[in-house]
């Protein structure tokens, strides 16, 4: 039986939620790095860097702090500003060799698979990041740093690892946020063809079955009866007087009383059972595996149930019964005339006085 359910996004939500963890992990283990930088140039004696990596400690920590109000854009953009501006201050003292340059490179890696606001920016900063190297080389090349680091050999080296370091996992990581962007990307591509799917498969005011699809679930049903011998019976209801409930208290209403008698039925009966709204106030129910005197059993309670089922709209109470005509499977080689012999009862049952059951 097919019911109606709210469609929910909790992968995507999950997905979100993990993205938000990884920048918020990202901002800590630069605050752990540009701590490391800081003893290391303590241990030089270079100051201006160590003021420099000390502010950058905090900025990350700040940024950690802001990742939980996803504040995405402004943190990412304030992290490639400040990884450049500390390649371009430590370049400019200690000198091109030391690897900030191959940080700058993972950064620009990386910078296409962030999340911002307009979808040129990470290009723009990436253009900005290859400048600023361009440039950074030119000037290594004219002029010399400003602190002399061949007695300082060993910190020198330290430094171009870990640096180096930094780089290897830059790439990974980025690598990493592809594949995630993708995995992504996937998933609102696959939850957006079973949104469109199940736009054109139910109706939109029950969220049952439409027609289309209960004709394909009624072809295979044949099929199926015709390799197996499994019987099944079709169900044709109609709710007594809809005109009169329209006419008496709106079509909201109406819309009301549809919607409210779909769901006693899908209460009703079994999971294997399927349900379609088949056109107007009519109700094609498929009762699988069911033999006719069961079927007219499971009819008759059903009716009885939505008889003495009170709707309440608006205040107002509103009593419906509905006719019910059943047939059983037989030898229809094609499903308008399988339907047709339940509409034919159900008309049948209509002539009789309405809210019964009867068969063809």
């Amino acid at each position: 039986m097919i019911k109606s359910e709210p469609m929910r996004d909790r992968k995507k939500k999950k997905a979100h939620t993990s993205l938000k963890t990884i920048y918020m992990l990202t901002m800590c283990l630069c605050s752990l790095v540009h701590g490391v930088y800081l003893a290391i140039f303590c241990l030089m004696g270079i100051w201006t860097l160590v003021a420099a990596n000390a502010v950058s400690v905090i900025i990350y920590l700040l940024l950690a702090a802001a990742m939980q109000n996803e504040h995405f854009a402004l943190a990412l953009s304030v992290t490639h500003l400040e990884i450049m501006a500390q390649a371009m201050l430590t370049i400019i003292f200690v000198g091109w060799g030391v690897g900030f340059e191959y940080v700058v490179l993972s950064l620009l890696a990386m910078e296409p698979h962030f999340i911002y606001r307009h979808r040129r920016t990470p290009y723009l900063l990436c253009v900005a990041g290859l400048l600023l190297i361009m440039t950074l080389k030119v000037h290594s090349l004219m002029i010399q740093p400003i602190v002399h680091t061949a007695d300082r050999g060993v910190l020198i080296y330290i430094l171009f690892f870990i640096n180096m370091v930094i780089f290897f996992f830059g790439v990974i990581f980025s690598a990493v946020l592809l594949d995630r962007r993708n995995r992504i990307s996937r998933h609102v591509l696959e939850e957006n063809n079973r949104y469109l799917q199940k736009l054109a498969e139910t109706d939109p005011l029950t969220g049952l079955l439409n027609r289309r699809s209960m004709t394909k679930r009624l072809e295979g049903a044949i099929k199926h009866q015709h390799e197996t011998g499994e019987e099944f019976c079709l169900v044709m209801c109609d709710i007594d007087d809809f005109k009169l409930i329209n006419d008496s208290y709106g079509h909201a209403c109406g819309d009301y009383v549809l919607k409210m008698l779909c769901a006693t039925i899908c209460e009703y009966l079994d999971e294997q059972d399927v349900v379609c709204r088949w056109g107007g106030e009519e109700i094609l129910l498929l009762l699988s595996d069911t033999r006719l005197e069961t079927a007219l059993q499971i009819t008759e309670g059903l009716r009885r149930a939505i008889e003495t089922t009170p709707f309440i709209y608006d205040g107002a109470i509103v009593s419906i019964t509905v006719t019910m005509g059943v047939s059983a499977c037989g030898n229809e080689q094609n499903v308008l005339d399988l339907v047709d012999a339940a509409d034919r009862s159900m008309y049948n049952g209509k002539r009789r006085g309405k809210n019964c059951v009867t068969v063809s």
